[in-house]
């Protein structure tokens, strides 16, 4: 069983120069990197984000290094731990994301759903 314990935003950079009504098209990235330790029953999951507006005038970028910390009481193989970690911290990360965006004063970002 793998359970997260707790999550960290490490990092965030955030840039709104929208006018109001301002429609833009957005490109992102992700990354998630795991760091499992067996002996010591825990692994370190961080994800990378980084969203911004298409045409790269930075009108809007936001980028995130979110951490979350898991216990896990099972021996695993490494692949698992990271697949299964980054399956547990993503909703997460899409709280997060959703709720600064919205707390900006713009319409809530909302990250696609994990697949």
């Amino acid at each position: 069983m793998i359970d997260l314990e707790k999550t960290m935003v490490r990092e965030i950079k955030y840039v709104n120069k929208l006018g109001d009504n301002a429609t833009i098209n957005l490109e992102s990235s992700i990354k998630y990197d795991s760091n499992y330790n067996k002996k010591e029953q825990q692994s370190l999951g961080k994800v990378f984000l980084k969203v911004g507006d298409e045409d790269g005038k930075k009108d809007f970028y936001l980028s995130i290094e979110f951490h979350g910390v898991f216990h896990v009481d099972e021996d695993l193989e490494a692949d698992v731990v990271s697949n299964e970690t980054y399956k547990l911290l993503y909703p997460h990360l899409q709280a997060y994301v959703s709720s600064v965006t919205a707390l900006s004063g713009i319409p809530p970002l909302r990250l696609p759903s994990f697949q």
